[in-house]
């Protein structure tokens, strides 16, 4: 879901809480009132942001403003601004050519490499896929460390379709396992082609981040990373 909103400070204005027909159409519009009057520190690269939209007729990006999941613009009335926010990261803040900071949009699209292997082409936690006769489905890099899905038997040759991977008959005759590259992290399902004939065990082991262990979340059902070092603590 987007939910764009007209500001003159998108980063500290609160828009109003969407309504069900908002979240249903995943894209939210809101006007924010200017702030009161009072003395305040001019942002130069802003205000020049706003005068080159006034006099181009145009929005102008506004980077100093943007966050891993929002994008600002200079409206063209040369006072307020437009803000787009997203659920999950759009782009990534990295090193330019001229040494600058800059951003890069998020590219789920999964490619082979060189070794057999596959990964998610630019998102913020790395991914690497299993190839032909890999035990390993997807390898996540994340801040916390690296986490493995293996799985039980060795893999099929996999096709891609974009930011998916599929492993056509790996479940069983009919039964696929495919894995979708998210902006930050994966989710992996079992599609099935055929109507089984048998039952099927799906066998997905996981290894979690070094210092990491599974727990319950506070629902005391669904699973949840911990950290070990935490638990040990609390014991004392």
């Amino acid at each position: 879901m987007s939910a764009p909103a007209i500001a003159q400070n998108p980063t500290s204005a609160t828009p109003p809480s969407p309504s069900m027909a908002d979240l249903a159409s995943g894209k939210l519009s809101t006007t924010v009132a200017p702030p009161s009057t009072g003395s305040h520190t001019v942002d130069k690269v802003l205000e020049e942001a706003k005068a080159k939209a006034k006099k181009l007729g145009k929005r102008v990006e506004v980077p100093s403003r943007f966050s891993e999941n929002m994008k600002v613009w200079a409206n063209i009335d040369g006072k307020t601004l437009h803000a787009e926010l997203h659920t999950s990261p759009i782009h990534l803040e990295v090193e330019g050519e001229n040494g600058k900071k800059t951003w890069k949009a998020i590219d789920t699209t999964i490619v082979e490499q060189a070794d057999g292997t596959y990964a998610a082409t630019f998102v913020k936690t790395p991914l690497t896929f299993g190839g032909k006769g890999a035990t390993t489905v997807v390898t996540a890099d994340g801040a916390e460390g690296k986490a493995v899905v293996g799985w039980g038997k060795k893999l099929p040759a996999p096709t891609v379709d974009g930011g998916k991977i599929i492993y056509h008959d790996a479940v069983a005759k009919g039964a696929d396992l495919v894995v979708k590259a998210l902006p930050d992290g994966f989710i992996q399902e079992v599609v099935l082609r055929e109507r089984p004939t048998a039952p099927m065990t799906l066998t997905m082991p996981v290894t979690p981040p070094k210092g990491m262990t599974y727990g319950t979340a506070a629902d005391g059902s669904t699973p949840q990373l911990k950290s070990a070092r935490v638990r040990r603590r609390v014991r004392r």
